[in-house]
């Protein structure tokens, strides 16, 4: 409640970098001032992530996909933004900007990657054992 007692209230901090997930060789995956989605070191924006087509995405893809995803949906709260819905969604763009490369090795990890996100897409599509069905029941061997 503001009353005449009331201490006036502080002018809002202006947005600032806030490095969010670390990729690799000293690099962040952040929000910038901005709110977009952009990579930077541990105490500066550099680049947005759209601005720079993706490209500081790339050495994720020397990761397994999964574990990427993990990473990124662990986190996600904080990096969401309008460009991109969902950490899937990110990764998938990853991967589309990395085959347009002209370097093999960025293509050659891309492909690596969309084997393993049609064999992610197939495990969750195929029904999983119930209890009773299996000798070993609900649990996850």
């Amino acid at each position: 409640m503001i009353g005449p007692d009331s201490p006036p209230s502080a002018p809002e901090d202006p947005p600032v970098w806030k490095p969010v997930l670390y990729r690799s060789n000293g690099a962040w995956i952040g929000r910038m001032p901005d709110g977009r989605l952009g990579v930077g070191t541990e105490t500066e924006a550099r680049a947005s992530i759209a601005d720079a087509k993706l490209i500081p995405m790339w050495p994720f893809m020397e990761r397994p996909l999964q574990t990427c995803l993990d990473d990124f949906s662990a986190c996600w709260a904080e990096l969401a933004t309008q460009e991109y819905s969902t950490p899937l969604e990110l990764l998938s763009s990853t991967l589309t900007s990395a085959q347009q490369s002209h370097s093999p090795y960025w293509r050659h990890l891309a492909e690596s990657w969309l084997l393993q996100m049609a064999a992610i897409a197939d495990a969750s599509l195929r029904p999983r054992p119930r209890g009773g069905d299996s000798l070993m029941g609900d649990l996850d061997v």
